[in-house]
C-alpha cells in the first residue's frame, strides 16, 4: 500500500472565536442579542440583513436554555497558491455575529486562519482524509455547541463558503451532481451512509448521489445543517456558469458574437463603470451593463428572459431581503 504523508496545521476553533470575541477592535462591531426588522410600522414586511436577523438563529435560540447566546461559526475555503510548486487547502473561521459591514474589509482581520491541508483531492480517499482531519480540527465544536463557553455561547456552524467541487467534498455528494441544498435532509443521509457502510443495498443512495464517507465531520455537530450552511458561489456558478457560459453563449449565438462586441465597444464611458475597449472577451463583470446591450440586438422575448436570468443574478448578492407573510 502507498502511504503519503499530510502535513495538518490547526488551531482550535474554540480559542479562534474567543480570540475575535475579545478583541477590542470589534467592541462596537458585534451582537448577541437577536433583533426583528421590519420595514413597515405594522410589522409584515420583515428585513433580513444582518445573521441575527435570520429566522435560523430565532429557532436555534428557542432549543437553547435561558440567558444563553449563538456565536455562528463562517467557515472558508479555497485552494491557494503559496508558491509556483506548493499548494495548500487553507480553512478561515469568523463569527456571524461581527457587522457584515466590518467583514467587507480585509484590513479589519475579521476571520483567522483555522487549520491548512498541504494536499487536497476530489478522490474518494480525498473525500475520506479531509473529513477525517475535520473532525479532529472541529471535535471542540461539538462539547461548546452542547455546553456553550464561558458566557454561555454556543458555537454552531451556520454558513460555509467554498466553490462547487469543494462543497460537494463538504457534502459528501458525487462531483457533478447537482447540490440541492435545502432539499437534503442531513439526518436521512447519515443514515443512508451507515445502512451502505454495512452492505445494505440503499437504493436512495446512487439516486441522492453520495459518495462512501461514512462519519463526514459535520455528523455529530450539534444544531447544523450543512445543507443550509453552504451558501451560492457567486463567481464560479453565477458569474461564470449562469452568465458566461450559458446566458451570454446563448446571446451571441443568435445576436453573433461581432454584434455583441460591438455593442460593449460602443458605450460610452461614465464615472465607475467599466469601459469594454476589446467587447466582452477577457471581462468577469459584462453582466452589469448586459441589458444595454441586448437592447435592439435580438428580440424582446429573449431579452425579457435575459432580464429575468440578471435579476436570478442581483438576488443573492443583495445586502438585505425583504419577506413578506
Amino acid at each position: 500500500m502507498k502511504l503519503a504523508k499530510l502535513e495538518l496545521w490547526c488551531w482550535d476553533p474554540v480559542d479562534c472565536v474567543c480570540e475575535l470575541i475579545r478583541n477590542p477592535t470589534f467592541k462596537n462591531m458585534m451582537a448577541y442579542a437577536l433583533e426583528h426588522a421590519y420595514r413597515d410600522k405594522e410589522g409584515k414586511c420583515c428585513i433580513y440583513a444582518e445573521m441575527w436577523t435570520c429566522d435560523c438563529w430565532w429557532d436555534t435560540q428557542g432549543k437553547l436554555p435561558k440567558g444563553a447566546t449563538i456565536a455562528p461559526l463562517i467557515l472558508a475555503s479555497d485552494k491557494t497558491s503559496l508558491c509556483y510548486t506548493l499548494t495548500a487547502w487553507p480553512v478561515y473561521l469568523t463569527i456571524g455575529n461581527i457587522k457584515k459591514a466590518t467583514h467587507r474589509q480585509p484590513q479589519m482581520h475579521t476571520a483567522i486562519l483555522l487549520d491548512c491541508f498541504s494536499k487536497a483531492t476530489c478522490s474518494i480517499a480525498g473525500y475520506q482524509l479531509f473529513h477525517e482531519c475535520m473532525c479532529w480540527v472541529l471535535q471542540p465544536l461539538v462539547v461548546a455547541g452542547h455546553n456553550g463557553v464561558d458566557m454561555v455561547l454556543h458555537l454552531i456552524l451556520a454558513a460555509y463558503v467554498a466553490d462547487h467541487p469543494k462543497q460537494c467534498l463538504i457534502a459528501c455528494m458525487n462531483h457533478g451532481k447537482p447540490l440541492s441544498s435545502l432539499l437534503q435532509d442531513p439526518e436521512q443521509n447519515i443514515i443512508m451512509l451507515k445502512k451502505k457502510q454495512t452492505g445494505h443495498q440503499v437504493a436512495a443512495y446512487t439516486h441522492e448521489g453520495l459518495c462512501p464517507m461514512y462519519h463526514p465531520f459535520w455528523a455529530d455537530l450539534p444544531f447544523s445543517d450543512i445543507f443550509a450552511s453552504i451558501i451560492p458561489n457567486i463567481l464560479h456558478q453565477l458569474h461564470k456558469g449562469v452568465f458566461h457560459n450559458h446566458l451570454l453563449k446563448l446571446c451571441t449565438e443568435i445576436a453573433g458574437e461581432k454584434e455583441i462586441n460591438k455593442c460593449y465597444e460602443t458605450m460610452t464611458n461614465y464615472p465607475g463603470l467599466q469601459y469594454f475597449s476589446q467587447g466582452i472577451r477577457l471581462y468577469l463583470n459584462g453582466w452589469r451593463i448586459f441589458m444595454g446591450v441586448l437592447m435592439g440586438a435580438v428580440q424582446p422575448k429573449l431579452a425579457q428572459a435575459a432580464h429575468a436570468v440578471l435579476d436570478f443574478i442581483y438576488y443573492p448578492q443583495f445586502h438585505s431581503t425583504l419577506h413578506s407573510p
